[in-house]
């Protein structure tokens, strides 16, 4: 009887505590805005140069290849070296490991109706976030995710890598995601 009541009350706390999270609230602070900008720069050059890179070994199939073996580690080694955490998410996630939170979508869902290229701060709890949107910006980025840009060899290659892909079908300065940086207990 006991063990019964000491489950239903674990039950209805986690219940509880699972429903109270904090919900993101927009600031301003024009240093971090900053800093921000300069580090979501530099993560952004870092990324474009490694996949010109694997395209020029390559092709496309050896980008998505790169991309799918080094994008998440390349994005951790970043995170180590600027003792932040740096991600990207999207609506459309080709990699589960990047789909975005309810908060995240409801974001993407603000910057897809505005079309804005400004990005956003916001606080939970003892973490600031910054939020930058990613448009498809280069005939490039069509190659993988577009649609009749992307040839029967990258198709095959995608679903050989990411079989639940959602990342094709975008259209040239569409709103493909937001790249994320997360500042625990900033200064």
């Amino acid at each position: 009887m006991n063990t019964s009541l000491n489950r239903i009350t674990l039950l209805i706390a986690v219940t509880l505590l699972s429903g109270c999270s904090d919900k993101p609230i927009e600031f301003n602070d024009s240093e971090l805005m900053s800093m921000s900008k300069t580090y979501a720069k530099e993560y952004s050059n870092t990324l474009k140069s490694n996949l010109k890179t694997a395209i020029e070994n390559g092709g496309i199939e050896n980008a998505i290849e790169f991309c799918n073996t080094n994008a998440i580690p390349l994005t951790d080694s970043i995170s180590k070296a600027k003792q932040l955490s740096f991600s990207r998410v999207s609506h459309r996630n080709r990699n589960l490991l990047n789909k975005a939170s309810r908060f995240e979508l409801s974001l993407i869902e603000q910057y897809n109706q505005s079309k804005s290229k400004i990005p956003k701060l916001f606080q939970t709890g003892s973490q600031k976030l910054f939020y930058a949107p990613i448009y498809i910006d280069s005939p490039l980025c069509l190659n993988c995710h577009g649609t009749t840009q992307v040839s029967e060899s990258v198709k095959s290659t995608l679903y050989e890598l990411y079989p639940n892909d959602l990342a094709t079908g975008f259209s040239d300065g569409e709103l493909r995601g937001l790249l994320k940086i997360i500042y625990d207990n900033p200064q």
